[in-house]
């Protein structure tokens, strides 16, 4: 499991604007990294959209956002317009890079045990080296951006 103070893995993949996106390309910026389980679920649409509201204060302090989900290239596209992101969103429908960084796994709701995506959100400074984790329900989903923002400042 990932902690704070570890290299961040490096992944690549092309994002809903036909983008390639890679932790080695984006080096100089610091990055946002966040796991939501499914495009258009109501915590997951609030999340994003949260990202997605805060994106101009992101990018005034040279973050990245990039927000990933196994949903298909084709969800990401209609997620995307439906809201306006400018937030990038990675499709990982292998679940590569949510096994990387050990957000793939047993998750219970409901009483049900199954395996899925630990909503989960790393920040990862200039260097690639991760600043901090957020997992479950530490990930305010309603007011994410602003959460992060705050986390930032007191850093």
């Amino acid at each position: 499991m990932l902690s704070v103070g570890d290299i961040a893995p490096d992944f690549s993949s092309i994002d809903q604007f036909n983008t390639h996106l890679s932790l080695k390309k984006l080096k100089g910026h610091n990055i946002i990294v966040t796991f939501y389980p499914h495009d258009n679920s109501p915590s997951c649409t609030l999340q994003t959209c949260s990202l997605n509201e805060t994106y101009e204060d992101w990018n005034k302090l040279n973050y990245k956002i990039i927000a990933i989900s196994v949903d298909p290239m084709s969800s990401h596209i209609c997620f995307s317009k439906k809201y306006g992101f400018k937030i990038s969103l990675l499709s990982d429908t292998d679940m590569s890079i949510h096994k990387l960084y050990g957000v793939w796994d047993w998750k219970k709701f409901m009483g049900k045990e199954y395996i899925g995506c630990i909503r989960s959100t790393f920040i990862i400074n200039k260097k690639g080296i991760i600043t901090h984790i957020l997992r479950n329900r530490e990930v305010r989903t309603k007011n994410h951006g602003q959460q992060l923002l705050e986390l930032i400042e007191n850093y």
